[in-house]
């Protein structure tokens, strides 16, 4: 994929470098622990009961 076919999300993504936070999984840098972010649980409930959660 050349840069001019990427979406300019990935592009705008790959500007923020390390700085900005993207995804339900946050990576702790120093171990590599991944912890699921709060939209990763809620996610979660809606897989599991195929309902919106509240």
């Amino acid at each position: 994929m050349t840069a001019s076919s990427r979406p300019a999300r990935h592009t705008v993504e790959w500007g923020y470098g390390y700085s900005k936070r993207f995804g339900i999984v946050r990576v702790d840098y120093d171990t590599l622990e991944r912890l699921p972010k709060d939209s990763a649980l809620w996610y979660a409930e809606l897989a599991r009961s195929h309902r919106m959660p509240s």
